[in-house]
C-alpha cells in the first residue's frame, strides 16, 4: 500500500483550522438565510401595501355573492325598490341579499331617493341565518307545487 492511500478504517487528522473554518462557513450560511427571509418578508409587506393603495377595493369588503358584488347591489338600489330591474339582475340581487346581511339591511332601510352612507358588508358565514321578507316568502310559495 502506498503512503497516499488511506485504508477506510483509519482516520485522518484534520488540517489545523479546518473545523473552525467549517463553523465559520456554517454561521455565514445561517446569516445569509436569515437575511434572505427578512428581505422576502419586507418585499411581501411592501407588495401588499402597494396593492392596498393602488387598488382600494382589492382588500375591501366588496364581496361577490350570487354572481353580483356588494357595490353593484348598492347601485341597483333604486331599480330594486321600484321593481324595475331586469329579471336576471333582480334574481342576482335577491340571491345576494339572502346571504349578505349588510346589503339586505341597506336595501330594506333606505328609500330610493335617500342618500345615506353605505354600510360595510360582512363576508357571510358558512351557514347564514336568514330572515325572509314578504317578497321572498311570496316567491318561495309560488315555486312550491
Amino acid at each position: 500500500m502506498s503512503s497516499d492511500e488511506i485504508p477506510q478504517n483509519e482516520w485522518r487528522r484534520c488540517q489545523p483550522g479546518s473545523i473552525r473554518g467549517m463553523l465559520r462557513t456554517n454561521l455565514q450560511r445561517r446569516k445569509l438565510g436569515f437575511a434572505v427571509r427578512v428581505v422576502g418578508l419586507t418585499a411581501a409587506v411592501f407588495l401588499m401595501s402597494f396593492l392596498a393603495l393602488a387598488r382600494p377595493n382589492a382588500l375591501s369588503n366588496d364581496h361577490e355573492i350570487g354572481g353580483i358584488r356588494c357595490s353593484e347591489v348598492h347601485k341597483c338600489k333604486q331599480g330594486y325598490q321600484e321593481d324595475s330591474l331586469k329579471p336576471d339582475l333582480k334574481e342576482k340581487v335577491e340571491q345576494h341579499i339572502v346571504e349578505c346581511v349588510g346589503c339586505r339591511t341597506y336595501l330594506s332601510t333606505t328609500t330610493p331617493n335617500e342618500s345615506s352612507a353605505i354600510p360595510a358588508c360582512e363576508k357571510p358565514s358558512k351557514v347564514a341565518s336568514v330572515s325572509l321578507d314578504e317578497r321572498q316568502q311570496d316567491m318561495l310559495a309560488m315555486s312550491v307545487p
